[in-house]
């Protein structure tokens, strides 16, 4: 017996939104991962001025 996603989804509807926000999350930390690894020189000098 094949599983569809409509059955699961229509037999655990909670499962849904909490999918969506692993995703978000996920997407999220990748970004800021990335922008921390891509900065400017600019923003590096910035930041040693401040200590």
């Amino acid at each position: 017996m094949p599983l569809s996603i409509r059955k699961i989804l229509f037999n655990k509807p909670w499962l849904l939104p909490v999918l969506a926000f692993i995703t978000f999350v996920t997407g999220w930390l990748a970004f800021i991962i990335f922008a921390i690894q891509n900065r400017p020189q600019e923003v590096e000098r910035v930041l040693q001025l401040a200590r």
